[in-house]
């Protein structure tokens, strides 16, 4: 201790004393504040961009921002800085690009499941896929809906390891299944009425809370891995190494991917007359494919890549051409489920018993 008839004049002293620097404090500092610093910015990153994406078994980098639509689970802007119109509950990535050189040694692409889990297992013994030997599979959308068993679909999706993307359907389930994990779920459901619908901001598709999909989503929901799968399914997906992209639905050949709005992606048949997409398939004057097909054929693409895989257009059943590739069969309607292999184009297909009608 400080004798107490000298502590006045140490304090004074200690005042009056110039200071002298301890450059090892002011590093501790300047270290804390970095890490604090470096800590925010990854944090605000990953809100932003939605973070890595463990997808099939397999982590993706964080894509530019430009290439990602990713919503919160509580809402946000309508439209990134290309206006694409996307539900402020879509939690949709734009694009996830598979960067695998070389490709795999048999890569199947299948189309529109709808709830099909038993035709499903049959298809992937069909055509014996082997994982663990480099086999990939890719599930062109559409996983839920219709069908008996979807969620036993999306978990069998999950245990095969297989890539895939987002369905017309698959969106509804994802955009009701959001709104209903956010806080404000409980006021809005308890909004109903024929003509009620979810509080997504502007879209191509309102969704009417008293829609179809509404019990499948509360189900989805019960199972937080089941819900991350079906959510982290991209709108395109693409492997450079085929020069191959692959959607649900269709592609506006007059853009680049990054162009491309999510509704017409996963919902689009034909174009109009002025070649832009058809919002219903009888407004239409034309296919989209044949578009598609005229356009890499003329060396007019929009995009690097030059063969289009999709579902979707159950009721033009198999449409194989040089440039693009439609694979849904109808399964679901008692059609037919389709595997093609990339590489090789072989087509494997089962039979279906009749789950629903043809809407």
């Amino acid at each position: 201790m400080v004798p107490r008839d000298s502590e006045a004049a140490w304090a004074q002293s200690a005042m009056q004393a110039p200071r002298r620097f301890d450059y090892r404090t002011i590093l501790r500092h300047i270290g804390a504040f970095a890490i604090l610093t470096f800590t925010f910015v990854i944090v605000v990153s990953s809100v932003q961009s939605g973070g890595g994406l463990v997808h099939a078994g397999v982590t993706d980098t964080v894509m530019p921002r430009s290439h990602r639509i990713k919503r919160s689970l509580t809402g946000g802007m309508q439209k990134n800085n290309g206006g694409l119109l996307v539900s402020k509950y879509a939690n949709l990535t734009y694009i996830h690009n598979l960067d695998i050189t070389p490709p795999p040694p048999r890569l199947f692409a299948i189309g529109d499941v709808h709830g099909c889990r038993k035709e499903l297992d049959a298809l992937v013994a069909k055509i014996g896929y082997d994982y663990d030997r480099g086999d990939r599979l890719i599930l062109l959308g559409d996983l839920t809906s219709k069908g008996p068993k979807s969620l036993e679909v999306v978990r069998r999706a999950r245990e095969l390891n297989a890539w895939c993307v987002r369905g017309n359907h698959d969106d509804k389930v994802i955009r009701i299944a959001t709104f209903l994990r956010s806080s404000r779920a409980s006021a809005g459901m308890s909004k109903q009425g024929d003509k009620a619908v979810f509080p997504e901001g502007a879209v191509y598709d309102p969704i009417k809370k008293t829609n179809k999909h509404v019990d499948l989503a509360r189900r989805l929901i019960e199972d937080e891995q089941n819900y991350a799968y079906l959510a982290s399914c991209p709108m395109i997906l693409t492997m450079p190494s085929l020069k191959s992209v692959f959607v649900h639905a269709g592609l506006d050949p007059a853009k680049t991917l990054e162009e491309q709005q999510p509704y017409f992606v996963m919902n689009m048949r034909t174009l109009q007359r002025d070649n832009s997409p058809a919002k219903h398939r009888k407004d239409g004057v034309r296919l989209w494919a044949d578009s598609w097909e005229d356009v890499q054929t003329q060396g007019k693409s929009k995009t690097p890549f030059t063969k289009v895989y999709y579902g979707h257009a159950a009721s033009s059943k198999l449409q194989l051409r040089k440039h693009s590739f439609g694979i849904d069969t109808g399964c679901v309607y008692g059609g037919e489920l389709t595997a093609l292999e990339v590489q090789s184009g072989r087509i494997t297909q089962v039979s279906c018993p009749m789950y629903a009608e043809h809407d």
